[in-house]
Parts: structure tokens; C-alpha cells; sequence
């Protein structure tokens, strides 16, 4: 789940903005049909500023206009080979090479600026290095001859001679500084991340030497603000920070993980940093529904906030989290409010009576399908001391909200967050959804593969506990 917390995976935006970039060009040898153009993501919310474009080819040919905001630094991709241009709003780009030998072939010509000179020629100077440094990636996970350490060595190293390059041929080519520190930034933040990455997956101890790369985040680098590339390991730093103290897989365990390390955040950081850092930190947690963290760093958030543009990114979304939250249930359906560490503390409100419990969430069609199966069995037992308790698992309330309105379910309604929802599948060994169990009336569960609504005989295994 920590990946999650910390980044959501690429995202299709769908802002548009007024000025645009065109951008045309020929690939000798295509691999594919297409060239993709893949926007750098937004610091607060961790997806593409703008939309993905995607250009189909004819004869190797191809024409796109981007949406462009300020100077930025894009991806593009074409098969296997992905790489990086410059591009600024109304500029007029055309991009060549050749697929089969792409790093010596690329040339990026543009109607204004020297920017796309200096990736060409580093992409071409670095070549051999940097597909020698992704062939040992590629065996770094099968291989246990090769550590991170070692690898992290050989890819620091090539990092500090790309950085050198930049330095010498910027001033060469007399390029802004602007565009120096971001391309930088870009190299040098998207190393420590990748080797992070690299070496969790590689199920690296957190206080392994190889980790030594990560006293490489600056956590003043006031020079890399517009890369994402450094926010995002800006968070690695601190996630490693907290790797170290505690370990453990379960909810209660992420819930301390995430607040200490917003907490750490807005005590090391100060400035502009900071208030990325909160902010994007902020709108991840609210933004997932996580509610078992909103209520704690929300507050926090709001009140420490200086920077008005980011409160108003993220303030719409925790005004629409409270609506829904606080939206009453249908005729019917009785909310259950309160905390309840487990199952057995929830049933212990229902002590003399049977209660049929229904494990669901509003994403699930078997789920659903078998509500009018139950709504008719209530209606069977209609007057008996039978309680219909519906508790539902990794949902989002608002999802889950509309789901009880649009198919009229009757009866108690929890909502666990995902603390109780993982402690509850966890102890019931649930691996899929629907689920029935059946407590009796002193609160102990005695069937927990109870027969679904919609089966023949889950009427007369309910009546025989009401004997």
C-alpha cells in the first residue's frame, strides 16, 4: 500500500489550456504506429499537467500540437525507446531518428532556443552508458551476484558525469539557468527515485548501506522547485526515514507511517518546499478517501497552509469529501456512526438477536445482484429478532452512499474504513466478495460461509438460530 500512499500511477488529465506547440517529424525504421507525448506531472496532484497525445504515423510520418503552459520539459516515447524534449507555448518543433539506432540518430530541430541541442547531444554522449546501466537493471531482480550497492555506484557515477556535461555545455551554448537546473534536476532526482524504487522491490533492508544514494536529497534545493522528479524523491526521504523506525504491513501501521512523515515534513522543510510537500501530501490522502487518514491530516493541513493557490486545489475536494460523508442514508437504511476496532465490537450492539451480516462494496456486480434477493428475505422474516447488517469493505463512501440509494437497501449499514476492513477480511480469511456470516444472539459468529440471500435454504439456517 506505501507505493499508493505516496504516488498514484499516470493519470489522463483533462485540462486544456490556451497556448499550444506543434510538433512534426519522420521515424526511419518504426517500430510501432504511433509516437506518444506524455506531459511531466503536476507537483500537487501527481498526474500529467495536460493530456496524453498520442500521433499515428503514415509513412513513418507524424504531426502533433501539445497544450503548453510554461517551458517544459516532455517525454516522448516510440516502442522501447523513450526520451525528453524541450518544449515552450507557440514554438515550432520537428523531431527525427531513427529506431533502430535511436541515441545516435535523434535530432530535435526548433524555430527558437538551443535547449533541445544540449539533450541531443547529451542523450548521444551518454548513449552506450545508459543502455549498459538498463541492461544491468533488467538482470538486477534475477541475479543476486548483482547488489544495489553496486549498481547504484555504476548509476551515480554516470549521473555526475551528465551533470558535469550539462554545466560545461550549457555555459557553452549559453542557456538559461532556469533550463540548466531543471534538466539537472530531472537527471539527478529521477536517479534516487528510480534506485529506490529499485531496491524496494529488491526487498533491500531500509537500513542497508545501498541506500547511501539518499543522502543525495537535498532538502533545500530551491533551484529544483519546478522538477517533479525532486518533490517526488523529496518524499522518498522521508518514506526511507520512517522505513527505518517501523515496519509492518497492516493499516494501524500506515495510518502512524503517514502522519509521522507529515509531521517530519512540515518540521525539516520551510518555504516553498514545504508547502509542496504538505500540499501534495494533503491531496493524496483526501483524494483517495483514505478517511482513516483525512480526519488527522486534513486539519493539520488547512491550518499550517500558506500557500493559497494549493489550499484551492484541494480544498474542493475535502468540501465534496464532508458533503457525501455527512449525506443521510434512504428511508430504510440506518447508518451506523461510531468507531469499532472489529466485528465483535460492532455486534455487541445487537445482543439478542440473529444478525445476517452482508460483506460487500458498490463496485461489486454479484454483490448488487443479490440485494433484491435480500430485500425479499427481510420481508420473509419481517417481525423476527433478525438484524440485517450490511458492512462494506474497500469502498469509498460516496460510491457507497449512492449504491445503498439506487438499489433501496433496507437494514444497518457500516462502513468500514480500510483499518477495519483489513482487520476483518484478515480474520475471516475473506478473499472475495460477496461474503455471509451469521452471528447468534450473544454475538458470536457461527457460519462464516453463511448461504447467500438468493439460496434456497438461508431462510431456515437463519430460523434455526432464532429457536
Amino acid at each position: 500500500m506505501r507505493y499508493l500512499i505516496l504516488f498514484k500511477a499516470l493519470l489522463v488529465s483533462t485540462l486544456s489550456f490556451s497556448q499550444t506547440a506543434s510538433i512534426k517529424g519522420k521515424i526511419d525504421n518504426p517500430e510501432e504506429q504511433v509516437i506518444k507525448f506524455v506531459y511531466t506531472n503536476d507537483i500537487i496532484t501527481s498526474q500529467p499537467k495536460h493530456e496524453m497525445v498520442m500521433s499515428n504515423l503514415k509513412d513513418g510520418e507524424f504531426s502533433a500540437t501539445i497544450s503548453v503552459e510554461e517551458p517544459s520539459l516532455i517525454y516522448f516515447s516510440h516502442g522501447s525507446k523513450v526520451a525528453q524534449i524541450y518544449v515552450k507555448p507557440n514554438s515550432n518543433l520537428e523531431l527525427t531518428f531513427d529506431a533502430k539506432d535511436f541515441f545516435n540518430t535523434l535530432k530535435i530541430k526548433e524555430d527558437n532556443g538551443k535547449e533541445n541541442q544540449l539533450i541531443t547531444e547529451l542523450t548521444s554522449t551518454f548513449s552506450d552508458k545508459t543502455t549498459e546501466i538498463y541492461s544491468v537493471q533488467q538482470t538486477l531482480y534475477l541475479k543476486d551476484s548483482i547488489n544495489l550497492a553496486e549498481f547504484a555506484d555504476k548509476e551515480r557515477q554516470l549521473v555526475k558525469e551528465q551533470l558535469d556535461f550539462i554545466d560545461k555545455k550549457g555555459k557553452k551554448l549559453k542557456l538559461p539557468d532556469s533550463f540548466i537546473n531543471l534538466l539537472k534536476a530531472e537527471i539527478n532526482y529521477g536517479s534516487i527515485n528510480n534506485l529506490y524504487q529499485v531496491g524496494m522491490k529488491k526487498r533491500v533492508q531500509p537500513n542497508d548501506k545501498a541506500f547511501s544514494f539518499m543522502e543525495d536529497v537535498s532538502l533545500t534545493d530551491t533551484k529544483s522547485l519546478k522538477s517533479f522528479n525532486y518533490h517526488l524523491a523529496v518524499k522518498f526521504y522521508f518514506q526511507h526515514d520512517f522505513y527505518n523506525q517501523k515496519t509492518g504491513n497492516n493499516i494501524e501501521i500506515d495510518k502512524w507511517f503517514l502522519n509521522n512523515m507529515y509531521d517530519k515534513g512540515s518540521e525539516k522543510l520551510s518555504g516553498e518546499i514545504k508547502e509542496i510537500f504538505i500540499a501534495s501530501t494533503a491531496y493524496t490522502v483526501i483524494s483517495n478517501n483514505w478517511d482513516f487518514l483525512i480526519d488527522s491530516i486534513a486539519p493539520k493541513y488547512f491550518e499550517d497552509a500558506k500557500n493559497k493557490a494549493y489550499v484551492s486545489q484541494i480544498k474542493p475536494i475535502y468540501d465534496e469529501y464532508i458533503t457525501e460523508k455527512n449525506k443521510p442514508l434512504p428511508d430504510g437504511a440506518n447508518k451506523i456512526e461510531g468507531e469499532y476496532k472489529g466485528i465483535e465490537d460492532l455486534l455487541a450492539k445487537y445482543k439478542g438477536k440473529v444478525v445476517y451480516i452482508d460483506v460487500w462494496a458498490s463496485w461489486c456486480g454479484p454483490c448488487k445482484r443479490e440485494m433484491p434477493y435480500s430485500l425479499q428475505l427481510q420481508e420473509k422474516l419481517k417481525g423476527e429478532d433478525v438484524v440485517f447488517l450490511f458492512v462494506a469493505v474497500n469502498d469509498k463512501p460516496e460510491n457507497w452512499k449512492a449504491a445503498i440509494k439506487q438499489l433501496g437497501i433496507t437494514g444497518e449499514h457500516f462502513f468500514g474504513d480500510q483499518s477495519f476492513s483489513y482487520s476483518f477480511m484478515n480474520k475471516f480469511e475473506i478473499r472475495g466478495i460477496p461474503r455471509y456470516l451469521i452471528a447468534d444472539k450473544t454475538g458470536a459468529i457461527v457460519n462464516t460461509n453463511a448461504p447467500r440471500p438468493s439460496h434456497e435454504g438461508v431462510e431456515e439456517t437463519i430460523k434455526e438460530l432464532l429457536k
